[in-house]
């Protein structure tokens, strides 16, 4: 019903403007030349009918680009919603990959320390010096 609404009222300001426009006083035509004065009068009466159809054309295109315009909005915010899900969505997968990854070497972590605490209680130098003793370490 919006995309007619345009229309509808152009059509109206039209037929208002015509029926209230003065009518045209042409002057009396010689009785010799009955014929022309008939074709004024048709090409004044075509000549509004055009006005009509040229302004309801118009009226018609703009209504069409301002509903094209309007869906083409609509279409970009959908778009743009879907778009900015799609950025928050990845953005927690990451920082869900991350916090998993932090945590796997927190307990890596976690786990070496307790192997060397439990060397280190076993007078292991291994539990001393970790990992990388110095060069002649005896390996137990």
């Amino acid at each position: 019903m919006m995309l007619y609404a345009p229309i509808v009222v152009g059509l109206v300001v039209v037929v208002v403007l015509l029926l209230l426009a003065p009518p045209h006083a042409a002057p009396p035509p010689p009785p010799q030349r009955a014929a022309p004065a008939r074709r004024r009068r048709n090409a004044t009466l075509v000549g509004a009918f055009g006005a009509v159809a040229a302004t309801g054309t118009v009226l018609t295109i703009v209504s069409i680009v301002a509903a094209a315009q309007g869906m083409a909005l609509l279409w970009s915010g959908v778009v743009l919603v879907g778009l900015v899900g799609l950025l928050a969505a990845t953005r927690r997968d990451t920082r869900a990959r991350e916090q998993s990854a932090r945590a796997a070497t927190e307990r890596e972590i976690a786990a070496r320390a307790e192997r060397q605490h439990r060397r280190y209680l076993d007078d292991d130098p291994y539990g001393t010096f970790g990992d990388y003793p110095p060069d002649g370490t005896p390996r137990s």
